[in-house]
């Protein structure tokens, strides 16, 4: 199981090693049923929005210590509405002790 950010580039390289055996992986940006959720509507909605001229842009923040810009979640979010055919904006705020959110 992967819950981690910034693996991405090294897929291929995990894929390859566990070519052929029984070993399996799950990766996901978030592994909230919130978060989840949350993008399975994001991405219908994307598709009924950029449809309709709408373009999608994401904004998140959270405290100063966060390691990741943008976030796995963000960077997740991202994905799903490009599914959608649009070119997504990310920006992101790293300061104080401000909660994880997502816009």
């Amino acid at each position: 199981m992967i819950g981690t950010t910034g693996w991405h580039d090294e897929e291929p390289a995990v894929r390859d090693a566990l070519a052929g055996t029984t070993v399996g992986v799950l990766a996901a940006p978030n592994f909230a049923i919130g978060v989840n959720l949350f993008l399975a509507i994001a991405e219908q909605s994307a598709h009924l929005l950029v449809a309709r001229g709408f373009a999608p842009w994401i904004h998140e923040a959270h405290h100063a210590a966060k390691k990741d810009a943008p976030s796995g979640t963000a960077v997740g979010l991202r994905r799903v509405v490009e599914r959608a055919g649009a070119a997504v904006d990310v920006s992101s705020t790293r300061a104080g002790h401000i909660p994880g959110t997502h816009t």
